[in-house]
């Protein structure tokens, strides 16, 4: 009964995300499952932020208190909008099928397949994770004991993460009215299933449906994506930084071709809710603000800038509330100028080393690292993608450059965490960087 509760929980989030969306955000060229993958980090973040203010504003966390706005909410939308879902008699799905060649068809089923098999694992057992269930879970726990934040919490453990995945699971344990390991790991494995629908519609529009179809597979069928979507290593929170930094770069794209107040307002809603969820996400949403500033003002769009506040709102007042609190801040914001040049070398071997890792990533990043060298005159037509993972892996370096453990057994640690985060933008790089070669071959 649990497990059916969490999966109406999960409806319910997109069912926020798809309405917000339609009415303020997305744009009408996106496909479904554009809007899907969207919706669902969209609700799901909101409602984190949701939980926050109403523990600022004293307001009891309880089922009606958090499904009231949005029934309200639900009611404006239906007024509002008439094509409220895919309208299902406009797609004719048989002959779309019908269409498709025998590999492609092969291929769908393979992707099917593999989701299916992810998420049955994802809700077989308790969270088996020790950084999920030390971490992630356990704030949840707490929270939902509390029936709000206990700031005492953070100053115990010297926890400094953001609260949007604990306070959103902490929605799950109020809906189902118990707390229950097992169940909310669906709200994990549904972050798995929203990136492998995004990367698909998002790669379909550089690569074509066969390409994208392949890639696609590979992506979902890496060891570290399975084991983070449903198996021994789900309920952490470097899936959804994953799908955010994928989203974001994604978004991103689409502003700079596009420039519509639109489209920067998602974007800043998204790197936003990005910035709530672990701190690794900063040198992305730090990189991505640059950017959106420099181009905006290059084009003369002055007036885009407003649809940026949501960014700065949200990154600040998690912050603001941890100086009200007194508690810990950011370790290596406060030391950025303690950094040990001398580790320099072995930092580098040591995450070289982890990109080698087959166990983990397959041949993604030794093949994404040939990709580079081979097709380097593609390089200047993908630069945005290329440079968000390279900042990525600098942002990684400098931080064990910083830290005050031994960085080595930090790295062979938490390396294949932090590699997840730009795994997805990858893979789609191979295909960028090797797609004209290949085309002929599939064609």
């Amino acid at each position: 009964m649990n497990l059916f509760i969490i999966f109406l929980d999960v409806l319910f989030l997109i069912a926020i995300g798809y309405s917000i969306g339609n009415l303020f955000l997305f744009d009408k060229s996106y496909s479904s499952l554009k809007k899907f993958s969207l919706s669902y980090a969209l609700g799901f973040g909101i409602v984190g932020i949701q939980l926050f203010l109403f523990f600022i504003a004293g307001i009891k966390w309880n089922i009606l208190n958090i499904l009231a706005p949005w029934v309200v909410m639900f009611f404006v939308y239906l007024t509002k909008k008439e094509d409220l879902l895919i309208k299902f008699k406009d797609i004719n799905i048989f002959r779309k099928v019908k269409r498709l060649s025998n590999f492609e068809k092969i291929l769908i089923l393979s992707i099917f397949s593999l989701i299916l098999f992810v998420g049955i694992e994802s809700v077989m057992r308790p969270i088996q994770a020790w950084d999920g269930w030390g971490n992630w879970v356990l704030k949840s726990n707490v929270f939902y004991t509390k029936n709000g934040i206990d700031p005492y919490y953070f100053k115990y453990t010297g926890d400094e993460y953001p609260l949007i995945i604990p306070l959103t699971v902490t929605f799950g344990y109020i809906t189902i009215g118990e707390i229950d390991d097992a169940a909310i790991l669906l709200f994990y494995f549904t972050f798995y299933l929203s990136l492998g629908a995004l990367f698909f519609t998002e790669s379909k529009k550089f690569l074509g449906l066969k390409l994208s179809l392949i890639f696609t597979f590979l992506l979902l069928s890496t060891q570290n994506l399975i084991r983070h979507g449903g198996r021994y290593e789900v309920g952490q929170a470097d899936l959804a930084v994953g799908f955010c930094i994928f989203a974001g770069s994604m978004l991103l794209f689409d502003y700079l071709k596009f420039k519509t107040k639109r489209s920067l307002l998602l974007l800043s809603i998204i790197l936003g809710i990005a910035s709530q969820i672990k701190n690794d996400t900063l040198p992305f949403v730090v990189l991505s603000f640059l950017i959106i500033i420099f181009f905006t003002i290059k084009s003369k769009r002055y007036s885009n800038l407003v649809a940026l506040l949501p960014l700065p709102l949200l990154l600040l007042s998690w912050n603001l509330f941890k100086v009200v609190n007194h508690l810990h801040g950011n370790y290596l914001v406060k030391n950025i100028l303690n950094i040990q040049f001398s580790r320099i070398p072995d930092v580098f071997l040591a995450m070289l080393k982890e990109l080698f890792n087959l166990q983990n990533w397959n041949l993604l990043w030794v093949v994404f690292i040939i990709c580079l060298f081979v097709f380097s005159h593609e390089i200047k037509k993908n630069w945005l993608f290329i440079a968000i993972v390279l900042f990525q892996l600098l942002s990684y370096m400098l931080a064990f450059l910083i830290t005050p453990a031994d960085p080595i057994s930090q790295i062979a640690g938490a390396s294949n965490k932090l590699y997840l985060h730009i795994a997805p933008l990858a893979v789609l790089i191979i295909g960028l960087l090797i797609s004209k070669s290949v085309k002929p071959i599939f064609t």
